[in-house]
């Protein structure tokens, strides 16, 4: 396990040590608007052992399992995130959700979510978030990150 406190470099060393499939990618801030679901964007690629990560999109082409993992914070004075709103982040599996967390009201917190995914070698995997407060309003989120591990062939 990833210690929540690991550095970009323990991370790299991490992930590298597990060899086919490992990535990890992080972004800075964005704000989330209300009622639309929009990409999280990850600039910065911390490690990628394939080069199967690419434009926030992770696309493994040896078929098997793949443990997936993405989190956003809410910092606080999210924008306008207040009591009753809620935001989550989640996961995608070729345009269909397959992992998501969310939070209602609450600032200073991490959204995160993780799911055992099996993968052909064409299925594409990217993080959404989606906002739901007062028309026009936004949410901020910050320290986001996505990145996976190869766990398993998928053969009998």
């Amino acid at each position: 396990m990833i210690p929540l406190d690991a550095s970009r470099r323990d991370i790299r060393n991490i992930l590298a040590k597990f060899g086919q499939g490992a990535f990890y990618a992080t972004g800075g801030a964005m704000n989330l608007a209300h009622n639309v679901n929009e990409i999280i964007v990850f600039e910065t690629e911390v490690v990628d052992v394939n080069s199967w990560f690419a434009a926030n999109v992770f696309t493994p082409k040896q078929p098997g399992y793949y443990l997936l993992f993405a989190k956003a914070n809410i910092p606080a004075g999210a924008g306008d995130f207040a009591a009753g709103d809620f935001a989550y982040i989640y996961i995608r599996k070729n345009t269909a959700t397959c992992s998501s967390l969310g939070r209602t009201s609450t600032v200073l917190s991490t959204m995160s979510t993780m799911t055992l995914v099996e993968a052909n070698g064409t299925d594409t995997f990217d993080v959404y978030g989606l906002y739901s407060g007062g028309a026009g309003d936004v949410c901020n989120i910050t320290e986001c990150a996505f990145g996976g591990v190869f766990v398993s062939y998928n053969n009998p």
